[in-house]
């Protein structure tokens, strides 16, 4: 999404965090999520540590709430 919406949406959920825009898509192709072919970027939860090494990782296209439940899992078991 473009900043505009990302602003949007941080207001309308009152998120403490910065979202990132990626209209490119350089960020989602580094991090394998754009579906081949169709170029749709996949809705993907990254875990990384403090050193920015990815830890966990959940995607569902469909599931947004399981993300979060699926991190706090991972994060419980550490």
């Amino acid at each position: 999404d473009d900043i505009e919406t990302h602003l949007k949406f941080k207001e309308a959920h009152q998120l403490n965090f910065e979202l990132l825009t990626d209209e490119g898509a350089k960020v989602a192709s580094e991090y394998q999520a754009v579906v081949p072919l169709i170029g749709i970027i996949r809705r993907v939860t990254y875990l990384l540590d403090k050193n920015h090494i990815v830890q966990a990782v959940y995607e569902s296209m469909f599931e947004a709430k399981q993300h979060i439940k699926e991190m706090i899992k991972t994060l419980e078991k550490q």
